[in-house]
């Protein structure tokens, strides 16, 4: 979730500084908020096609979902890595709705697994902390995103920067998948 929190952010400070809209008799205060709306609505889009495209594909088969997982990292990664290069509002929301593809699916893969993997009397308890960890991530990354916003670091560069650090578990979600072992049941262990 290291990108949930800085898009927040960064979604804001571009709809205004990158990607206002100028539509006719638009005021700047209009374009903007029609920016930041657009950049937001494709994180809704891609949230929402995320899961509906990739659960078909992986049902309920543990190895399929940890690919899934994989594969919705790299696509975070990706998709906010490349928003520094995006020129136009129509490549931005691109990038983002790409991202959050893979974001809600990784979301979606996660939580599936765990209620797979979990024993009923410890399932409230680990979706709680699944959750703490979830929104302390989200807050971190978005107070961060602010911090280097305010010290003058360019929105499209911190949310670059966010894309990349999703390398980090992108790298180490990959290194645990050759560790899992199969079980007799079909389910995996560390």
């Amino acid at each position: 979730m290291l990108v949930i929190g800085p898009g927040w952010v960064v979604f804001t400070v571009m709809g205004q500084r990158d990607f206002p809209v100028r539509w006719g008799g638009l005021s700047p205060q209009r374009g903007a908020m029609l920016g930041m709306s657009s950049l937001l609505g494709a994180r809704g889009l891609g949230a929402l096609l995320g899961p509906l495209f990739a659960a078909p594909w992986a049902g309920h088969y543990d190895r399929k979902l940890r690919l899934g997982i994989l594969l919705g990292f790299l696509a975070e990664a990706l998709g906010y890595a490349a928003l520094a290069g995006a020129g136009k509002l129509g490549l931005a929301c691109v990038c983002v709705a790409f991202a959050h593809f893979g974001g809600s699916t990784v979301w979606v893969f996660s939580t599936t697994l765990l209620q797979l993997n979990t024993d009923d009397r410890f399932r409230g308890r680990v979706f709680a902390a699944d959750l703490g960890f979830c929104m302390l991530t989200i807050a971190l990354g978005a107070y961060l995103a602010g911090r280097f916003v305010d010290w003058g670091v360019p929105a499209k560069m911190v949310a670059s920067a966010a894309g990349l650090l999703m390398l980090a578990p992108t790298l180490g979600w990959a290194w645990m998948m050759r560790n899992w072992k199969e079980t007799p049941e079909g389910n995996f262990t560390g």
